[in-house]
């Protein structure tokens, strides 16, 4: 980066004396001039007319010459004294310094490039003894830039000296640096020009520098938001990439982080043939810590669920697991767990401390303490009949958060409801139906929480054939199958084996 060329500096101490001294001279040249031009005069007009001129006849002409030509000196003197003091007084050409350096600070981002071209527009301007650019970052004294500095960290803890000139960088009211300058080379004192190119240049300084902070303010939130969508990525890549076909039923489930990544999981797992597990868990928080605990959470779901057939049983390993690798004690986990067995519709649910699952929009009477909190803790089942045509739905507690444009949230109640209004539906069409239940009722909100939700529906019965009047449905002296009544989920049959 370079700056405008600098015009001469302010003539020496000498600068008076050699004045005079041409002076002297051109007084003596221009009498030497007046008597060798009177002589001459004189001696022609002898040598013509053989006679002497009166008295000031030559001496006054030429006198009067010499008089006119010494003034047109003086004039052009003077004028060339005015042009010197004006540039002494201006100092450089400030403006072409000024803008050649914003120019080319704008064009860069580089804070230390950028300082340095900054101390190289002011040496060649004013010449200082030293110069210092300190920049205060995190409450901390810092040097961007130095010039004849011994010990920069020593000048700093003793502050500005007394002959030293200071100067604010800011931007508007906003303190971005100062900057320190030593007494001039040439023993001259700073002039208010000399204080007006320094503010100049210090406001295209402080400028620049607050621009590449934003700059680099702005790279690092991009990255951030990278970072987060690979983040983004990664956690949704930990959540099934399907759901499992189970015969008599569909299973659909879905989830929305409120932020770029969310705590809330779900999970489904084969216990044997004819049974399955789903799980539905929600980290208290949000963001990358509530993330991170997710990941713990559903990688230890995965290496115990398979092998044990109990739900409760399930929590309970979990609980101390989650306990033992949790990152704080305000970490803790809420989830609900049941197995379905597709041969009768049976299902067996635990819960620790996440909303009461819905069948047909009604609450299954079960609780239990977050995963986490107390690694003692005994979980609890119950056990109940999914009717054919029925819906269990587990649901975090994001979607009782939601709310409308007038902020009143959508409640336990409502979320009831509306599953229940869902329950004649498969699976994945209540899923879609809650979507845009939920997008209607928040109209353009942004979610506050996480939100997950996992529906399972038990197909129907298919309609009996019709049997005719000659043929008997049952041979005689033989009973038909009696069909098992279905328990209600709110008839709790005790912990399961």
């Amino acid at each position: 980066m370079s700056v405008a060329p600098v015009p001469p500096s302010r003539p020496g101490p000498l600068a008076g004396a050699a004045a005079l001294w041409r002076e002297a001279v051109r007084l003596v040249a221009l009498a030497g001039i007046f008597t060798v031009v009177c002589l001459g005069v004189r001696g022609l007009a002898w040598l013509a007319f053989g006679t002497a001129l009166p008295e000031l006849v030559v001496e006054a002409p030429v006198a009067a010459a010499l008089t006119r030509l010494h003034r047109v000196w003086r004039r052009a003197e003077g004028r060339r004294r005015a042009l010197v003091a004006a540039a002494v007084e201006l100092g450089p050409d400030f403006r072409a310094i000024v803008g050649s350096f914003a120019a080319a600070s704008r064009e860069s981002l580089d804070i230390r490039a950028n300082t340095e071209a900054f101390l190289d527009a002011v040496a060649e301007a004013l010449a200082p003894v030293h110069q210092l650019v300190v920049v205060r970052r995190d409450g901390v004294l810092e040097a961007l830039g130095a010039r004849s500095v011994p010990d920069v960290q020593a000048h700093l803890r003793r502050g500005p000296t007394p002959e030293e000139v200071t100067i604010p960088l800011k931007v508007g009211d906003r303190f971005v640096g100062r900057l320190l300058l030593g007494p001039r080379s040439d023993g001259r004192e700073y002039t208010e020009a000399d204080l007006g190119l320094l503010d100049s240049l210090g406001q295209s300084l402080a400028l620049s520098l607050r621009n590449a902070e934003l700059f680099q303010e702005l790279a690092g939130q991009e990255r951030l938001r990278r970072e987060l969508e690979i983040a983004c990525d990664v956690q949704m890549g930990l959540l099934p990439k399907g759901v499992p076909d189970v015969p008599g039923a569909s299973l659909a489930a879905h989830c929305v982080p409120a932020q770029e990544v969310g705590g809330d999981l779900y999970d489904f797992v084969q216990i044997d043939a004819t049974r399955w597990g789903v799980l539905v868990g929600d980290v208290a928080g949000k963001g990358v810590p509530a993330a991170l605990m997710m990941a713990v959470t559903l990688t230890l779901f995965r290496a115990i669920a398979p092998g044990i057939p109990s739900p409760a049983s399930t929590l309970g390993r979990l609980n101390k697991l989650v306990h033992r690798n949790r990152p704080s004690n305000k970490t803790f986990v809420a989830a609900a767990y049941y197995i379905y067995d597709a041969r009768d519709g049976s299902i067996v649910v635990a819960n620790a401390g996440h909303p009461p699952p819905l069948v047909d929009g009604q609450p299954v009477p079960v609780k239990g303490l977050p995963l986490g909190i107390n690694p003692k803790t005994v979980y609890k089942e119950v056990r109940f009949t999914l009717a054919p045509g029925s819906s269990l739905v587990v649901y975090s507690d994001g979607l009782e958060d939601v709310e409308n444009p007038a902020g009143e949230s959508l409640g336990h109640r409502r979320v009831a409801n509306l599953f229940a209004r869902l329950a004649s539906r498969r699976a994945d069409q209540a899923v879609t139906e809650l979507q845009g239940a939920l997008a209607t009722f928040s109209g353009a909100a942004l979610p506050s929480d996480d939100q997950t939700v996992a529906v399972l529906r038990r197909d129907p019965r298919p309609a009996a054939a019709p049997v005719s009047p000659g043929q008997a449905a049952v041979a005689p002296g033989t009973a038909g199958p009696a069909e098992p009544a279905p328990s209600a989920p709110g008839d709790p049959a005790g912990p399961a084996s």
